[in-house]
């Protein structure tokens, strides 16, 4: 009895949370049989798909929706898929499989520091978090303030002469 009315507050907070929801049903595929042009034709592909995901944020109308549920989502699986990348770099015996998991590792990265660089997304996240001052959970106002605080550290409150420093170094 106790375990059944475990399972079906799970089962309902899965139906109110679809971020739990993704997270839970991801699955980890780590694939041993990967070439070289592999690691870095699912590198490319992985940095266009968030890419795209990033623009349909910054052009959509402010919402949890269209703001915040994307980037959980990318918190919540580009991690497993960018192990799977980099894993290769420290154990293949193939010098070339692991030069390419070594350059997908300098892509991904490239791509989380423009990410965090990018004013467009600093500002939607700015403005959601003025047309929505109350959160409907504690969590998610705790990882909206770390989204906005984390852009804030790299200086996107500054202006555009202090960010240009910035990100020179």
């Amino acid at each position: 009895m106790l375990q059944a009315l475990y399972l079906s507050k799970i089962t309902a907070y899965k139906l109110i949370n679809p971020s739990f929801r993704l997270m839970s049903t991801f699955q980890n595929a780590l694939r041993f049989n990967q070439d070289m042009h592999q690691i870095l034709s699912d590198t490319d592909s992985l940095l266009k798909e968030w890419g795209l995901v990033l623009e349909k944020v910054v052009s959509s109308p402010v919402s949890f929706e269209n703001t915040i549920l994307p980037f959980q989502r990318m918190d919540s699986t580009m991690g497993t898929q960018i192990n799977n990348l980099n894993f290769f770099s420290s154990v293949s015996d193939s010098k070339e499989i692991r030069d390419a998991s070594i350059k997908s590792s300098e892509l991904i990265d490239q791509f989380f520091i423009d990410l965090d660089m990018r004013e467009d997304v600093y500002a939607v996240l700015e403005a959601y978090l003025k047309t929505n001052p109350k959160h409907s959970s504690p969590e998610e106002g705790r990882y909206v303030q770390h989204l906005l605080r984390d852009y804030q550290r790299n200086g996107m409150d500054k202006d555009a002469d202090t960010r240009a420093q910035i990100k020179q170094l």
